[in-house]
């Protein structure tokens, strides 16, 4: 991805929460349905001009934002943690994302996306150590 037009560029790195005990303990209809979850939200938040969703992988994805208005990302994260709280589909296991954010100019897009990554563990290390 290379984007060296876009002077200013946010990515949002989100991580499913769980996934693998959601999977051991219901099954992986059930861990399909929260990885879904996940995406139907994200998508939600997102549109073809300045807010894009990619499948990074696996439990991973990532949102990148051109230009981004004051605070947005912020909003984005806290609606999408909100939705995804009241996604529970009758297991005892929290439905949650781990959230990574970086910022910089388009050109720099890959680092962009290493450091909202880096960002991500460090907020999954908290939530697992809570």
């Amino acid at each position: 991805m290379y984007y060296p037009n876009v002077n200013n560029i946010t990515v949002i790195f989100w991580d499913l929460n769980n996934l693998k005990i959601i999977n051991d303990t219901y099954g992986h209809e059930y861990g399909d349905k929260a990885l879904s979850a996940l995406a139907s939200v994200l998508y939600a938040h997102s549109d073809e001009q300045c807010r894009r969703v990619y499948r990074f992988g696996g439990d991973e994805f990532v949102m990148i934002i051109d230009n981004p208005h004051d605070g947005e990302a912020d909003r984005i994260i806290s609606a999408v943690k909100d939705e995804l709280m009241k996604c529970s589909y009758d297991i005892s296991i929290e439905i949650s994302s781990a959230v990574g954010i970086a910022s910089g100019n388009g050109s720099d897009i890959i680092e962009i996306v290493k450091n909202a990554d880096s960002a991500m563990y460090a907020d999954k290390q908290l939530y697992h150590h809570r």
